[in-house]
Formats: C-alpha cells, structure tokens, sequence
C-alpha cells in the first residue's frame, strides 16, 4: 500500500508497506546498504525511484518513506499528470506471434495487489480519473477502480493482477498478449488534477 503525500511543486513523501512472498520475497532486506535497497524496489518491483529512502521491518512487512522531487510524471501549467501507481504493475510483453505452436511458459503463478492513496496539495482536484476497468482472459485477470475522497483530498487506486496459471496453451497466446498489452496501456492512463483558482 502507498500513502503518497504530495506538495504544491510536485514533489512528495511516499509512505510504503509492502508483503511479498515467494520469488519476490527479498530475504533480509535491511542488511543491504542503501543503494541495494532501491536496487530492489526499483529493478525488482518496478517503483519509481526515490531521491532518498528509509526502511523498517514490522509485522512481516517492510516499511519504507521513499521521498520524491517529482511525483507526476509530468507538470503542465495548472495541471498534475499522475500514473495510477507509484510503480508498474508488470513489464510482461508478449512478442507477436500469430502462429504459434508450443506452449508459453511464465516463471510463476502470482498474485499482486496495489492500493495507492495519492493526497492532493491543497486547492488541487481530479480534472480527469481514468475510468475503472476489469480484464480477464484464460489463465489471468486485472482490476483497477478509482474513487476520489473530496472532504479529504485523497484518490485512491485499487488495482489487482493475477495469473492462474503459467502455461498458457499456444492457442492462447494471442489472448494472453492481448490481456498483457491491455494491462500495460491502462498503467499508461493519467490521473490528471488541477488547481482550482
């Protein structure tokens, strides 16, 4: 879960929690210096990269303060342009392949949930949200909703990615590569917020 709070100039201070098991599990992360840290988050999982980070360890998760000098992907005028999380929720992309004839093979089943909560500078208002969104195809679905909290100043993004199954018959493929290319095109939507008066 992420709890980003955001300034007026873009910047910001994430606050993480992060569970992860199995393959993505990163054994004791403390004992590695700062910069095998963000090795991780950054190349591993897929997070926006932090000018500075801290981490803790409770309960079975990691905890970190990650702070940012640029939150949006991008600044125009009075408009933020915001991704729908502070990381990408998979790089898988399935090359074109119209006759295919084995079967593919992912490296694992998985399971991954997101929940970021963006809290908006002050007088700052969605100007455009993404529509929600439900993907399924053989082997895998992904969701993502959005809702905005007016009396606080809060957007939150749920999203959730699954695999059911790693191998996906070869005459499932197209399928597969289309859910794949539809998940990563949605990560591509932006949040837009605006400053009002």
């Amino acid at each position: 879960m992420w709890y980003v709070k955001m300034i007026e100039d873009g910047s910001g201070t994430a606050f993480v929690r992060l569970r992860t098991t199995g393959a993505f599990n990163p054994g004791d992360l403390l004992k590695e210096n700062e910069d095998g840290q963000k090795a991780y988050f950054v190349s591993r999982l897929g997070f926006l990269p932090p000018e500075a980070m801290e981490i803790k360890v409770e309960n079975n998760s990691y905890n970190a303060e990650m702070n940012y000098s640029k939150v949006p992907s991008f600044i125009a005028g009075n408009k933020m342009f915001l991704h729908p999380s502070m990381h990408t929720f998979t790089n898988t992309v399935l090359s074109a392949n119209k006759d295919r004839r084995s079967n593919y093979y992912f490296q694992m089943l998985y399971i991954k949930n997101d929940t970021t909560i963006y809290h908006f500078p002050e007088g700052y208002v969605p100007d455009n949200l993404p529509v929600s969104r439900e993907l399924k195809f053989y082997s895998g679905k992904f969701n993502i909703k959005y809702e905005f909290n007016a009396a606080n100043a809060l957007l939150v993004t749920v999203s959730s990615l699954e695999l059911f199954d790693h191998i996906i018959p070869a005459t499932k493929y197209a399928e597969a590569k289309e859910f794949y290319d539809a998940v990563l095109a949605l990560y591509k939507n932006k949040i837009v917020i605006i400053r009002k008066g």
